[in-house]
């Protein structure tokens, strides 16, 4: 198992395509970051780690039910509409720390 690494995941072309964009976003600030997807359909991406999802309920509850299939021991999940405009690496830290972080956005 790599030890830091990002997860996406994502059902259905639309979000997909949203993970890939992200993703691109990852690769120019983070080479160096293993990226993961899990997914119902063919991405044009070339991830690090692609992680098929048979019989996803295409909501919220795939996301919670598939962040353990991770590959990584130290995960920053991402949702697919994140844009990432620098190095975040120092996020991978927390978890030496802590068993989660997250942001809370209720907007």
């Amino acid at each position: 198992m790599t030890d830091n690494g990002i997860l996406y995941i994502a059902t259905g072309e639309e979000f997909v395509k949203e993970a890939e964009l992200s993703a691109r976003s990852v690769r120019n600030v983070m080479p160096h970051i293993p990226i993961a997807i899990a997914t119902d359909v063919e991405t044009s991406f070339d991830f690090d780690h692609l992680i098929e999802l048979s019989n996803p309920h295409h909501g919220f509850g795939d996301k919670i039910a598939n962040m353990g299939r991770t590959p990584f021991n130290k995960t920053l999940f991402l949702d697919t509409d994140i844009y990432v405009n620098s190095d975040v690496s120092e996020l991978f830290d927390l978890l030496d720390e802590f068993d989660l972080g997250l942001a809370y956005n209720n907007s």
